[in-house]
């Protein structure tokens, strides 16, 4: 082989491996979503220190291309574009494996371009040893078509008749088609107005116009080429007369007004069982109270006369002992028979109401009833009378009388 052909294939062999080393790859990413750039290493085990990153936009057009710098294993943003300040980071765990993807935060239409990865390390002398490019682009789902058309009432055969098909909140633009699904025919739009928003986004709005037919199928498809999607809306002819939708209309009415009676009488049935339930509780928890007021001691129940209650109580006596030391035994002065079952029902029954209306301190026992009050003011001194005649004055309304002897 002559010199001259020897030089042109080690030009050939460095240009192919220059080829090959340069990755291209098209990244997609939503609006405002967070965009990893991908650039990958798969050589021998590297050292941070001795190694240089670029991240750049590819473009050289651009007045500013820095976009990210790693030198030495720290990053340097004194050259780096001020569009990407604080929007870009490296994994710092994956570095060391050859793993040198960029974080883009956050991403706009201002960062829909092509970016230039390079990785340069130094040893006797500084040479790349691997740089990649990657694509990116930003896309945004367009919301559910909406489909407007005709209701017909009538047989309007042949008559022109409108579409009209509306999406939203899209990126990029999208491509609208028609389609007759009796044929799958495409038709072409009457209107198509595509409008920007200010968040980058895009609406867009068509109408289409044809002839009425019998079983007009119609359908709009709203496609977003970059992230593959078809959204499709369908409209399906459903020929009604005058009379059917009239009666329709009433059968409807009809049944919404039987669901509301029904509604209606369900509830008042309800409050009514719950308005029983109640009043049956009530009753069989006051048949388990003891009513002491009508108690009634007669000689057919077994119980005690007044005679036999007053004799008992004439000859009953009491006595105390404490300690082995009995004291003598004293009549009973009381009205009430002490230790009898008698006691709580009669101390009750004529107690009642003794206490109402008192400004003293009043306590009540079975044998003992007093009145108490700090006689330190004049205004206390009228306290305690004025409790005394009212005390008075329900003995006698009651029919009653103080044992003073106590």
């Amino acid at each position: 082989m002559d010199p001259q052909g020897y030089v042109f294939l080690l030009l050939l062999l460095h240009i192919l491996r220059a080829v090959i080393a340069l990755e291209e790859k098209i990244i997609v990413s939503k609006l405002g979503d967070n965009a990893t750039l991908s650039c990958i290493y798969h050589g021998r085990e590297l050292h941070l220190k001795n190694l240089r990153v670029y991240w750049q936009i590819a473009d050289d057009q651009e007045e500013c291309s820095v976009v990210h710098t790693l030198i030495s294993g720290q990053d340097n943003e004194s050259e780096q574009c001020v569009h990407f300040k604080n929007r870009t980071q490296l994994f710092w765990d994956r570095l060391e494996n050859g793993d040198f993807s960029l974080l883009l935060l956050n991403v706009s239409q201002s960062d829909e371009r092509t970016y230039k990865c390079v990785v340069l390390q130094k040893t006797e002398y500084t040479r790349v040893i691997h740089q990649a490019e990657v694509v990116l682009s930003l896309a945004a789902s367009y919301s559910q078509p909406i489909l407007s058309g005709p209701i017909r009432n009538r047989d309007s055969t042949g008559e022109e008749v409108t579409f009209s098909c509306r999406s939203g909140n899209g990126y990029p633009e999208p491509n609208v088609y028609w389609i007759n699904k009796t044929d799958n025919s495409h038709l072409p739009p009457s209107e198509l107005e595509i409008t920007p928003h200010a968040d980058g986004t895009y609406s867009v709005f068509s109408t289409l116009k044809v002839k009425a037919t019998s079983n007009m199928q119609i359908e709009c498809s709203i496609e977003n080429k970059i992230l593959r999607e078809n959204l499709s809306a369908n409209y399906t002819q459903q020929k009604q007369s005058n009379g059917t939708d009239t009666e329709s209309h009433k059968n409807l009415e009809k049944n919404g007004r039987g669901a509301q009676a029904a509604g209606i009488v369900s509830i008042v049935i309800l409050i009514g069982l719950l308005a029983i339930l109640t009043c049956w509780l009530r009753r069989r928890r006051s048949s388990k109270l003891v009513s002491y007021t009508d108690v009634q001691l007669n000689e057919d129940k077994g119980g005690l006369n007044s005679n036999e209650t007053e004799n008992w109580l004439n000859s009953l006596a009491q006595g105390m002992v404490m300690s082995g030391t009995k004291t003598s035994w004293k009549p009973v002065t009381s009205s009430i028979s002490k230790g009898s079952v008698l006691t709580p029902v009669w101390f009750e029954t004529f107690n009642n109401g003794l206490d109402d209306g008192t400004e003293c301190t009043f306590s009540k026992f079975a044998h003992d009833t007093k009145l108490g009050h700090v006689a330190d003011k004049p205004e206390s001194h009228a306290a305690i009378q004025r409790d005394l005649n009212r005390m008075e004055k329900w003995a006698d309304r009651n029919l009653m009388q103080f044992n003073k002897e106590k």
